[in-house]
């Protein structure tokens, strides 16, 4: 026994095709909000060595830190690793670069106690000690991570 076009069943067959309707309009939200988030979780954060200049104190590092993502970070600190000229270990230090606004470049400086800037042959981001939004930690800090140098003689790694 079918439905007829009329009456009872018209208005069935009219829900179904709303309810149908409505979930590829929620399956297609959805999926796009996640398109957008998996976009934006590729976004690099790109950190370049800019300048070394001696201070009383040791050495004053300059890093341009340029935020491509979407997402502003609270927290997002490196655990680096500087070697000598001549490749040797000699100072382990976490610099928190944070805040980060989204789409924003900014300049960051710190210094580094007892250390001469002509001594330092190559900074290596050891890893990410901590990448925090408003939301909550950020997943795939580390691979987001692009690092470069304009410093003549001095390497930044990753």
């Amino acid at each position: 026994m079918g439905f007829s076009k009329s009456g009872y069943g018209a208005l069935m067959i009219e829900l179904f095709r709303g309810f149908v309707f409505a979930g590829f309009v929620a399956f297609g939200a959805v999926a796009l909000s996640g398109a957008v988030s998996a976009q934006d979780a590729g976004a690099p954060v790109k950190v370049e060595l800019n300048k070394l200049k001696a201070s009383d104190a040791g050495c004053t590092i300059y890093v341009v830190v340029d935020n491509k993502a979407d997402n502003a970070f609270k927290n997002f600190s490196l655990d680096l690793v500087l070697f000598n000229t001549s490749g040797i270990v000699d100072h382990r230090v976490s610099v928190d670069l944070g805040p980060l606004r989204k789409q924003k470049q900014v300049v960051k400086v710190f210094d580094l106690k007892d250390v001469k800037c002509d001594g330092i042959g190559r900074f290596l981001v050891n890893d990410i000690n901590e990448c925090n939004s408003d939301a909550g930690v950020v997943d795939n800090c580390f691979a987001r991570l692009e690092v470069s140098s304009v410093v003549e003689k001095t390497k930044f790694m990753k």
